[in-house]
């Protein structure tokens, strides 16, 4: 299921309105902000782990266990307090700041007053997050009852993992700037006057057909990036 179906869906097709009441919007606005912006946090998401290898092994590993539940079934604790701090987190960690999400979030959606989209900007983030996990989503065993509120703590498990995951990417990025940067420079190698002198010799070229590269693999779980993503996004 897409991402989009899956928050039209939520707690009875009466997310939006739920999330417009908690802070303070109509209902058509909210909608179609977070049609936009949930798309572009996991688009952004996808971005980083097609980039890094540790963490696709992170999102695959941890979405590989499953989850039982969601937020997004669950009224008020996507708007609640602890979900926006968490929302807020995936942001920084996405996007390498709030205020650089909330740059490009900007652009997606006009018309909201600046504080209003801080705040569902965030919640956002976090029923993306949740949505990408229920999108995994494991039946639970017959006769065993999910605790009330563990779909929150699986999710907090989620987002620390996955915030831990960008912020070593961002790092494993920043070291491997500063190696470019300082590496020295080998020196040309020398060309004697015979090998300058002879002509170059023009290898007839040879058409081969164009391979699409295989797509990005976890090695601990063989799951693969569109494994993780293809659905959520409508590319599966």
């Amino acid at each position: 299921m897409t991402l989009t179906a899956m928050l039209a869906q939520a707690q009875g097709g009466r997310l939006f309105a739920q999330v417009a009441g908690a802070i303070g919007l109509d209902e058509a606005t909210t909608r179609s902000a977070m049609m936009d912006i949930c798309p572009a946090i996991i688009s952004e998401l996808k971005a980083a782990a097609e980039g890094d290898d540790s963490l696709l092994e992170t999102l695959a590993r941890h979405l590989a266990e499953g989850s039982e539940g969601s937020v997004l079934d669950d009224p008020g604790v996507l708007t609640g307090a602890e979900s926006i701090k968490d929302g807020n987190a995936i942001l920084a960690a996405i996007y390498g700041s709030k205020a650089g999400a909330m740059e490009d979030i900007k652009t997606l959606v006009g018309g909201v007053p600046a504080a209003k989209l801080s705040k569902l900007a965030a919640v956002s983030a976090t029923a993306a997050v949740s949505a990408l996990m229920q999108s995994h989503a494991i039946t639970p065993l017959a006769g065993v009852q999910r605790a009330a509120g563990s779909g929150g703590g699986i999710l907090s498990v989620f987002i620390d993992a996955l915030i831990k995951g960008m912020v070593r990417a961002a790092t494993s990025e920043l070291n491997r700037q500063v190696r470019s940067v300082v590496k020295p420079r080998k020196a040309p190698a020398k060309r004697n006057a015979a090998a300058k002198r002879a002509p170059a010799r023009k290898t007839p070229a040879r058409k081969t057909a164009a391979r699409k590269a295989p797509a990005k693999r976890s090695t601990q779980t063989g799951i693969t990036i569109e494994d993780i993503f293809g659905s959520i996004l409508g590319r599966k």
